[in-house]
């Protein structure tokens, strides 16, 4: 009886031991380990490598994520991860899950969304403009974004997703808007014109003589021709732009009006006076309407109260009309705002017709340098 139990006692611990055995055979759970995650950001699509061990070498053993949104495994080793990220992902932590564990990349990934660009208003400016650039997308950190006026780096003012403020540059020069961020290079729909500075000027005791006139003669002698390009008198017959003597101002454009000595127009000059504004609320020549020499009548009307002048006959002083800015078209197509000071030399305050010398002609001007563009304030 004793060497029936031995026996059966025997037996059960050699079968227990052998189930043992194989419950342990191909069913212990390895934990495996990330080491590392390259790139650490890109965009959609981006191919992504994870680095570690004791991952399974069946991809469909392993769920893997981007900030919860499941990727496709491309291809797999015990070492070695290659995936893409999935589109719809968003950034933050890449999870793996296998063999019972679950795990993050040591570092997070930045999914970096391909932004767009719209518009940039204005399309023109000087320098220190303020400038508006629209689109998508944009990041809303301006250190992560780079921003160029014709290859010179730009300050970023303020950044949301859609509108990014900034002002062009010193040392900018006209050509592309460049933006660069998240990986993307995109330049903006058009693109700028960095305008020269305008010329804000005096010009002084400009003469403008006459060898006749008085008691009803016409007046004689050439007339003195003026360029807003020199911010000075010239004899050129074609680079200039107002040409005056006496109380008459001719523009560069036109014909010839039938009075004696005047010079040949052969530009596209033009004027338009403006009635009732000051000097400094008259910023813009266009939409003005700008008249031309003509026969028989110049664009700037001669006469007492008819153009830029009144004459007082008992002081017998010219004196420039109040509230009348002279906007001019050079002879080239640029634009000039004039206001007239004064007709006498040395530009009395008070002048006295009797005693200071006339047909010295000071004005205030503004010239816009800057072909096409009517802007006549900075």
């Amino acid at each position: 009886m004793k060497t029936t139990f031995k026996l059966f006692a025997l037996l059960f611990t050699l079968c227990a031991f052998v189930a043992c055995s194989d419950d342990d055979d191909g069913n212990e759970l390895i934990e495996f380990t990330i080491t590392s995650i390259s790139p650490e950001s890109g965009t959609e699509g981006t191919e992504v490598t994870i680095t570690g061990t004791d991952f399974p070498t069946d991809a469909s053993e392993v769920s893997l994520t981007f900030g919860g949104v499941n990727a496709t495994i491309n291809s797999i080793s015990s070492t070695q991860i290659v995936t893409t990220v999935p589109a719809g992902a968003s950034s933050g932590e890449v999870s793996i899950a296998a063999n019972g564990f679950t795990r993050a990349a040591p570092s997070s990934f930045t999914v970096l969304v391909e932004f767009t660009v719209s518009a940039i208003v204005p399309e023109a400016g000087f320098i220190g403009t303020e400038v508006t650039i629209t689109g998508t997308d944009f990041p809303t950190d301006p250190s992560a974004v780079a921003l160029t006026f014709g290859g010179v780096n730009a300050t970023i003012t303020t950044i949301t997703n859609t509108q990014i403020v900034t002002t062009v540059p010193m040392g900018a020069t006209s050509g592309d808007v460049s933006i660069v961020a998240n990986g993307f290079t995109k330049t903006t729909p058009s693109t700028f014109t960095v305008l020269s500075e305008l010329v804000e000027a005096t010009a002084s005791d400009i003469p403008a003589p006459t060898t006749g006139g008085g008691f009803g003669a016409p007046d004689e002698g050439p007339f003195t021709k003026f360029s807003f390009a020199t911010g000075a008198v010239t004899d050129s017959d074609t680079e200039w732009d107002i040409a005056i003597r006496a109380t008459t101002i001719a523009v560069n454009g036109g014909v010839l009006t039938g009075t004696n000595d005047e010079p040949d127009r052969n530009g596209n000059g033009g004027a338009a006076i403006v009635d009732g504004q000051l000097f400094s609320e008259v910023t813009n020549a266009d939409g003005l309407t700008f008249a031309q020499d003509a026969s028989g009548a110049f664009a700037i009307p001669t006469g007492s109260n008819n153009g830029w002048y009144n004459y007082n006959f008992m002081t017998n002083v010219v004196s420039p009309l109040p509230g009348k800015v002279f906007v001019f078209r050079t002879h080239d197509g640029n634009y000039a705002k004039v206001e007239f000071l004064s007709y006498y030399e040395g530009a009395p305050a008070s002048p006295d017709g009797f005693a200071d010398t006339p047909r010295f002609y000071t004005f205030n001007y503004i010239y816009n340098p800057n072909e096409g563009n009517t802007l006549l304030a900075n």
